[in-house]
């Protein structure tokens, strides 16, 4: 049988991916050698038999469902078929719509006539993972496709979109992913149009209901953004110069006398532009603030400080709207005035929309967006090359602060507090 690969379908894999895949089956010398294109390679590979056909399609399986595969969509389910849970009767119901009769199917790189079930088409892989003493169904993974057409500069690129799809019955999770690729002209398969309408092609399947996140994501994203400002600002407080409380309030009191302003204590109570201490202490938090930040290179000062954030989208419901972004997005909010003017009102709320992250993992920046504004579900999106363990992390750590309450969360000390460097 000879075989075909297309453009379509690697243009959904970065380079560096397909050259690890290479040196993994110590092929990436003759590829090398032959400096012909990486789909021909593998085409020559395929029909003379050193590579075999299930080995690709695995690797291309398990890199289209994570990959450039970026911006996930994270749904609570409430119910389901519970026939799913059984895998005889989930293979039933796989193979009525898509002809799937096998706990593991591999069908991205076939090629199909135009007489053939449009239907069948749309999946090109699937796999159902059992649990640990193989009597149920722990996951299905679904991977989805949908030719598509992109406007380049140079014209118009046809290209394949894929949409993995996995249903986590453990966890009662419905997790959606898709490439979130830019001026997809084809009607209808924009990003958020695939993730929409695939996921109603597996709630009708499986019968899902779908639980409202209501108010509890935007709450999570003030308990992250509120413990990671927490953790800067203690280390702050902790790591201040020894006199510095009366470094403050001799220069105030200078300041006050140099300006000599009239009824001071009267105007102080009704604006507080003219309590000179405060105000200094506030310039002394900030700089102390962007020392620590400035210096996050630094293993010893980023320990004990888990991430911190560069955008935030906030609104109040009322009278306050807001949006506020690092230098470039990447850089931290936290030293910024805006943001000091902000806590209040948000403290208030105890709500944000949008919340950009840079987490501390295992020594290296993990940039994530958390996205809520749909009350149904949660948009996380990953800036790089999306692993399964980055995944996760970024994932858990939603979990994590969900699972919290608001008194859990790390408190602000002052900066007249006792602590101090020692």
């Amino acid at each position: 049988m000879a075989y075909i690969l297309k453009e379509s379908i690697t243009k959904n894999i970065t380079q560096e991916s397909k050259i690890k895949f290479l040196r993994g089956k110590k092929l990436l010398k003759k590829f090398e050698s032959e400096r012909i294109s990486f789909e021909d390679f593998i085409v020559g590979l395929l029909n003379n038999g050193e590579l075999s056909i299930f080995e690709f399609n695995e690797y291309l399986f398990n890199e289209l469902f994570f990959g450039q595969q970026r911006s996930t969509f994270i749904y609570k389910m409430y119910s389901y078929k519970k026939e799913i849970l059984e895998v005889e009767k989930l293979i039933n119901i796989l193979n009525k719509v898509y002809g799937v009769n096998d706990e593991f199917v591999l069908r991205i790189t076939d090629v199909y006539s135009n007489d053939e079930n449009i239907e069948m088409r749309d999946l090109v892989g699937c796999k159902i993972i059992k649990s640990i003493n193989e009597n149920k169904v722990k996951k299905i993974r679904l991977l989805y496709y949908k030719k598509v057409n992109v406007e380049l500069k140079n014209g118009i690129s046809p290209e394949n979109s894929y949409v993995p799809i996995a249903i986590d019955l453990e966890n009662n999770l419905l997790i959606v992913k898709v490439n979130p690729k830019a001026k997809v002209i084809t009607e209808g398969a924009n990003p958020e149009e695939l993730v929409t309408k695939y996921v109603k092609k597996v709630e009708k399947l499986f019968e899902l209901d779908l639980e409202s996140f209501n108010h509890i994501h935007k709450e999570t994203m003030y308990k992250i953004c509120q413990e990671l400002y927490s953790q800067v600002y203690n280390k702050m407080v902790f790591s201040k110069p020894q006199g510095i409380d009366e470094v403050v309030n001799n220069v105030s009191n200078i300041l006050n006398k140099a300006l000599n302003i009239e009824n001071l204590e009267l105007k102080r109570q009704s604006n507080n532009i003219f309590n000179m201490n405060e105000n200094i202490s506030k310039i002394v938090e900030h700089l102390l603030i962007s020392d620590i930040l400035f210096s996050t290179s630094d293993s010893e000062i980023i320990d004990g400080i888990d991430g911190f954030v560069t955008y935030l989208r906030f609104n109040d419901g009322n009278n306050v709207s807001a949006r506020l972004k690092g230098e470039n997005c990447i850089d931290p909010i936290f030293d910024s005035e805006t943001f000091m003017a902000l806590r209040s009102p948000i403290d208030n709320a105890k709500k944000l929309s949008i919340l950009k992250v840079v987490w501390f993992k295992d020594g290296k920046n993990l940039r994530i967006s958390y996205d809520t504004s749909n009350s149904l579900c949660l948009n996380i999106h990953f800036y790089k090359n999306l692993t399964e363990e980055n995944f996760n992390y970024g994932l858990n750590k939603y979990w994590e602060y969900e699972r919290k309450s608001f008194n859990e969360i790390e408190g602000v000390d002052s900066i007249y507090s006792n602590k101090v460097a020692k």
